[in-house]
């Protein structure tokens, strides 16, 4: 059956996505016996808390972590949209499971659910640029080649980062359906809900509508009064049913506020008034008129966001700001990372440019292929400034590391001599991915300091032992307690998973 799959034309067909996908879902469970069941990352454990609450009663728009800095808590501003699969599965196993089996396997499913949306993106794009067949098929099996993609493609993995990631995939496969209102509408749809999960969206959303806006300029295609229509309505529609007013008017910067909805609403009739405008008959009066939309959008923003405007955590304490904030390394930019990270980042763009230049040599669909090189070159700088944006960067390389490994992998093995040929594929596999790159640089990370001091290497140096004289929860803040031991006494702000529930509850 596979090798009939595999010998279809064109690009991928769904039945082969789904044999990979559950070869990956497959292979990567077998691991958690090996693995442990202990999640990757604190925010993972702070997020199935979160849902725990949701479970045991917590009111859908009350967020607040009431385990750090009790009795009042701690403001979260997550979403509960990231909530939603993973307390859906929680319910759906607990009818035939214990509790605590059910959380694991919801755990361990989200996440791997999550690749699937990736892998019908990858195949979506794959289409729109006509990759020849080798390229078409090595898309879907090529994310393990991206250092930062197979672990937030793994079990336990229930942060919303790869979510977020999956949705600026989603959103370049739209991108790519030229000419489609209904495509630009989806890609507004799932732009809004990645804003609402994450203003880290805003910067790529601005490149989307950007690229939809020279498709206006250059074709006089209108998809982006439709994108920009469907990302204001859906935002609104989202935050408004998903946070408390208060929160939306609060002096919080990190969520969706009514300042960035006006700047959505003021580009939206800034798009509808560009055919009205005059020298639309032209590109040059086009892309002239192109400039009112950032005109109406930036006053906007800037007059309803206040200090938000400039620094969405600029309203965190200057403690928080230090021990904990500038600690988190994949919130840092490249200069900030270790060597083998550094490398990742920018080999991940070097891909993408190496494969826009065959690309373009090719002439097969070039305007597509400009379309989302622009993206993802957009999505590759925005990684250098903070690194966990890298995600969404790698998984947009993965059609340019396609076509490259597609054009040189049957050249090195046309090798007759056998070393020279193991060599060149062994090349042509380094160059084409960043992996081999960064593993390489893996053991230089520590001996060349390249991962620089950070308060949270200096808590090492500490002296706890009085820390272990103040009451218990009095460090639980996430400023400082943000790791998984301590040499005294002290409560991690993270609690065991079979016992923590909210004062009071049950679990």
């Amino acid at each position: 059956m596979l090798r009939a799959l595999l010998a279809k034309e064109g690009p991928p067909t769904l039945a082969l996505v789904l044999v990979i996908w559950a070869a990956w879902a497959a292979f990567r469970l077998a691991l958690l016996p090996l693995t442990g069941t202990q999640l990757p990352d604190p925010d993972d454990y702070m997020r199935l808390l979160e849902v725990r609450d949701l479970l045991a009663g917590q009111a859908w728009f009350d967020v607040t972590q009431y385990r750090m800095g009790p009795p009042d808590g701690a403001a979260m501003h997550w979403s509960r949209l990231i909530d939603l699969p993973l307390a859906g599965l929680i319910l759906l196993f607990d009818t035939v499971l214990p509790r605590s089996l059910a959380e694991l396997w919801a755990m361990a499913l989200v996440p791997l659910l999550w690749l699937l949306p990736a892998l019908l993106a990858l195949r979506d794009i794959a289409r729109s640029l006509a990759l020849p067949r080798a390229a078409a098929l090595l898309t879907p099996v090529l994310f393990p080649m991206f250092p930062l993609l197979p672990g937030n493609f793994a079990p336990l993995r229930i942060d919303h980062h790869t979510v977020q990631s999956v949705a600026a995939l989603a959103c370049g496969a739209l991108l790519l359906r030229t000419g489609s209102h209904r495509a630009a509408l989806a890609a507004g749809l799932i732009g809004a809900a990645w804003a609402v999960i994450s203003l880290e969206a805003l910067p790529l959303l601005a490149a989307l509508a950007g690229l939809y806006g020279l498709r206006w300029a250059l074709a006089g295609d209108r998809s982006l009064v439709w994108f920009l229509g469907a990302l204001t309505a859906v935002a609104t529609l989202l935050s408004l049913t998903t946070r408390p007013l208060s929160e939306l008017t609060g002096p919080y910067c990190d969520v969706l506020r009514p300042g960035h909805l006006m700047a959505f609403g003021a580009a939206t009739l800034a798009a509808l008034v560009l055919p009205l405008l005059p020298g639309k008959a032209s590109q040059r009066g086009r892309l002239l008129g192109l400039g009112l939309v950032p005109i109406a959008a930036i006053p906007a923003a800037l007059s309803g966001l206040g200090a938000c405007a400039t620094n969405p955590f600029g309203q965190l304490d200057p403690l928080l700001q230090t021990w904990w904030y500038t600690a988190v390394l994949e919130g840092r930019p490249v200069w900030h990372q270790p060597l083998s990270m550094a490398l990742t980042l920018v080999w991940t763009i070097v891909v993408i440019g190496a494969g826009w230049q065959l690309a373009r040599r090719e002439r097969v669909q070039a305007e597509r292929w400009d379309l989302l090189t622009g993206y993802a070159l957009a999505a590759g700088a925005y990684s250098l400034v903070i690194m966990r944006e890298g995600l969404a960067a790698q998984l947009l390389a993965i059609p340019f590391a396609a076509l490259l490994l597609a054009h040189w992998l049957p050249r090195a093995r046309a090798i007759p001599a056998a070393l020279p040929r193991i060599a060149a594929t062994l090349a042509v596999v380094a160059l084409c991915t960043p992996t081999f790159g960064s593993a390489m640089l893996k053991p230089f990370d520590q001996a060349s300091g390249s991962a620089a001091y950070t308060p949270v290497t200096a808590l090492e140096q500490c002296d706890y032992s009085a820390l272990a004289r103040l009451p218990r929860a009095t460090c639980s803040s996430r400023s400082i307690a943000g790791r998984r031991s301590w040499s005294a006494p002290v409560t991690p702000w993270w609690p065991d998973l079979t016992t923590a529930t909210r004062p009071g509850w049950s679990t």
